[in-house]
């Protein structure tokens, strides 16, 4: 299994990354098909998907950073730049979906008098709240943990912990962002007179300690995902200077 497994996965890929989104990919998949299938109607269907794909565009961005990292050539460098940038305003999508748990309040669990629920509709809702939360915020944080591996190539241990220390810092914005002042990352680009209003309207010392606790939420997330991928060395990533 493992020698079919060194065949198929991308050379631009870690292979201790292979496993983890394999196994994320495989585990959406499931639940979504069974979600469309049978619950169709089931809340959160729509919602979860679009977050779910959301969440995923950081790990394209980071892969091609990570690739241009590998290749090096000033021609592949000039690609590095917009694709930080787009890494950087997508990435809080991928722990903002750790917050999406809070619509679990759609489906009744425990009725009064009578104990919980069997009805299958509220279980499965719970199944594919957890399963899309996690495959969706493990995937964001699989690209942050490529692009710490290449900054830590780069410029070193601390250097490579302070870019996650500021990432996780941005990301407790970013969630506050979305999530208290509804907007979204795509508003940088189309309305940021009014993304710069909201904010400055909302800034206050409840908005700063909203945003702590979304950061730490990112880093404690980050640190879960990084103790399983160890395996991710500096002299394995084989990334060119430059």
């Amino acid at each position: 299994m493992n020698k079919i497994l060194h065949r198929v996965y991308p050379r631009w890929l870690p292979e201790a990354l292979f496993a983890p989104l394999a196994l994320l990919a495989c585990m959406a998949v499931a639940v979504t098909g069974t979600l469309v299938l049978f619950y169709s109607s089931l809340a959160m269907r729509k919602m979860m998907l679009w977050n779910i794909f959301l969440s995923g565009l950081p790990f394209l961005f980071a892969c091609g950073l990570y690739w241009q990292a590998q290749q090096g050539g000033k021609a592949k460098r000039l690609l590095a730049l917009p694709l930080w940038l787009l890494w950087i305003f997508f990435f809080p999508n991928a722990p903002y979906m750790l917050t999406d748990l809070i619509h679990l309040r759609w489906y009744e669990f425990y009725i009064s008098g009578v104990g919980f629920t069997d009805n299958p509709v509220a279980w499965f809702g719970l199944l594919h709240m957890v399963t899309g939360v996690a495959a969706g915020a493990a995937v964001g944080m699989l690209s942050l943990r490529l692009l710490h591996s290449v900054v830590r190539t780069r410029h070193g241990s601390l250097a490579g912990w302070g870019f996650v220390g500021g990432v996780c810092a941005l990301s407790g914005v970013g969630v506050w962002i979305g999530r208290c002042l509804r907007l979204n990352s795509w508003d940088v680009f189309t309305r940021p007179g009014r993304l710069a209003a909201y904010i400055m309207e909302a800034l206050g010392r409840r908005a700063l300690m909203t945003m702590v606790l979304f950061a730490t939420l990112t880093a404690m997330a980050y640190l879960l995902v990084y103790v399983f991928t160890l395996q991710i060395a500096p002299q394995k990533a084989n990334l060119k200077e430059g």
